[in-house]
């Protein structure tokens, strides 16, 4: 047996073989079988966020609900009336800082001036 055919012995077996290529193709097609894709999880998690979002209440539950904790009220107008009126009796922070600018200045108009034309007046 010459040294070609012993190559060309050799060259056929490794053509037999199966190629990486070949390999690596059965691979990402098992795992494409067997995985589920990307656009259907998204689209699980968006059927299921949007079947989540329709259990929370919405905002005319809201305010359904308001307008029945205040059956007092004759209509929805006055019920938002009172709650508003309600709100505007608690102390807010501009009457706070009102407050204090007035202590301030009241304090102020205590103590002694020391300007220039105090000490002026004082001098004659």
């Amino acid at each position: 047996m010459s040294f070609s055919d012993v190559m060309a012995k050799k060259v056929r077996e490794e053509r037999e073989k199966p190629s990486m290529i070949d390999v690596f193709t059965a691979m990402s097609l098992d795992r494409r079988e067997n995985e589920e894709s990307l656009l259907d999880a998204f689209t699980a998690m968006t059927i299921k966020r949007r079947e989540e979002e329709k259990a929370q209440p919405s905002f005319m539950d809201l305010i359904q609900a308001i307008a029945k904790e205040e059956r007092t009220e004759s209509s929805m107008m006055d019920a938002f009336t009172a709650m508003t009126i309600k709100r505007r009796e608690q102390p807010s922070m501009i009457d706070a800082f009102t407050a204090m600018t007035i202590e301030r200045r009241e304090q102020e108009a205590q103590e002694p001036k020391t300007g220039f034309l105090d000490f002026m007046v004082g001098l004659a």
